[in-house]
């Protein structure tokens, strides 16, 4: 299983990058996991779009979905070119506004995620968990065998989150607020993010979702410093194999 980081900021990018957006990648099977603004530009730096089997999005904010008309627009024009023939799958939450948007014609289809049903792709098999964020949201864990991948997405801490990321092999744990004096909800800050990897001992960490300002490598030297295990902070084109 290969994880690579297309998009990795928080509310919108910098000049060339982009937010939330992961490809995971496990020999015949590439899945996309949100489309974050800026995304679809560089994951084709990465992979053809038509070599993408399926593409999850965790909830219905612009830094991890704002991308997806432009997607369908080039799923369009591959398919008048006659470079795709498969039927791409966009599993979501559901929303009366934008789910309905989602699907195209008979190459994009868009099927509702169950948070309490698992999604079977190959070897990878694919679990969710209900996030505390600002509105509905799903943390997403992707095993194959004695591994796996535990995202966030943009989530509060809570004991449920702990449990869900428990010795996982990769935690991507958002981390959007360098503190978080005054009460913002739906995010977790660098205390946070220590207490997330202390209490659920990930092999491995990134860090995600950061903010577009400010200096970020505090943030990495912050949690770094609490947690003995390899911490490493978001960029495009990071690669976890």
């Amino acid at each position: 299983m290969k994880m690579t980081v297309i998009g990795y900021r928080s509310g919108y990018p910098k000049a060339g990058e982009a937010t939330s957006c992961y490809l995971i990648q496990d020999e015949d099977t590439s899945i996309v996991i949100d489309l974050g603004a800026g995304s679809l530009s560089i994951l084709q730096k990465f992979i053809e779009l038509e070599e993408i089997d399926a593409l999850i999005l965790t909830h219905y904010h612009p830094d991890h979905f704002s991308d997806i008309l432009c997607l369908k627009q080039g799923i369009m024009i591959k398919q008048q070119l006659g470079k795709i023939k498969k039927t791409l799958t966009i599993y979501a939450p559901e929303d009366d506004f934008y789910f309905k948007q989602l699907k195209w014609n008979t190459t994009i289809k868009a099927v509702k995620i169950d948070q309490h049903k698992e999604i079977q792709f190959n070897q990878l098999n694919i679990t969710f968990m209900k996030t505390e964020h600002t509105i509905f949201g799903l943390a997403v864990k992707v095993t194959k065998g004695q591994q796996s991948l535990v995202y966030t997405s943009d989530t509060e801490l809570k004991p449920s989150l702990v449990d869900f990321s428990k010795n996982c092999t990769l935690l991507i744990t958002e981390c959007s607020l360098y503190k978080n004096p005054s009460g913002i909800a739906g995010h977790m800050d660098i205390e946070d993010v220590k207490q997330l990897v202390l209490q659920s001992h990930p092999e491995n960490v990134i860090i995600t979702h950061i903010p577009p300002y400010g200096d970020n490598t505090h943030i990495l030297n912050e949690i770094q410093a609490s947690y003995s295990k390899k911490c490493l902070l978001a960029r495009t084109g990071l690669i976890w194999q």
